[in-house]
């Protein structure tokens, strides 16, 4: 999942820092990265895709866990959520329009960041 250093950095919007990211995660943000680019979810759990039946729907943040931007300005996408790894699919991308991600682990409890979409390339 996540290994933070030296415990985690703050950024702008007092969100944590993801720090080290592991293969697995990199592999599912990737492929979510790459459903967001293109529009297309992955919902369709038999196929074995990373996604979840939420894929692409608007992200809410009605806790305001994350920066309050304008309404409609996140996206969820699924995170290895059909690959064996996150056997509770509580594992989620969350993407502002502005290519900000950040991941949850815990089904929105809690969140961290990481670089933005762009950084990411090529999906």
């Amino acid at each position: 999942m996540v290994t933070y250093a030296k415990g985690p950095k703050k950024n702008k919007s007092n969100v944590p820092d993801c720090g080290s990211i592991d293969g697995r995660t990199k592999i599912g943000l990737k492929a979510a990265l790459k459903r967001w680019s293109s529009g297309e979810s992955d919902k369709n759990s038999e196929k074995g895709g990373h996604g979840h039946g939420n894929d692409g729907i608007v992200f809410q943040n009605r806790g305001e866990q994350l920066p309050v931007l304008s309404p409609n300005s996140y996206t969820e996408w699924g995170l290895n959520s059909k690959r064996g790894t996150d056997p509770d699919n509580r594992q989620r991308v969350v993407i502002s329009k502005a290519g900000d991600i950040f991941l949850t682990f815990d089904h929105y409890a809690t969140f961290c960041s990481t670089k933005k979409a762009k950084s990411w390339k090529p999906y």
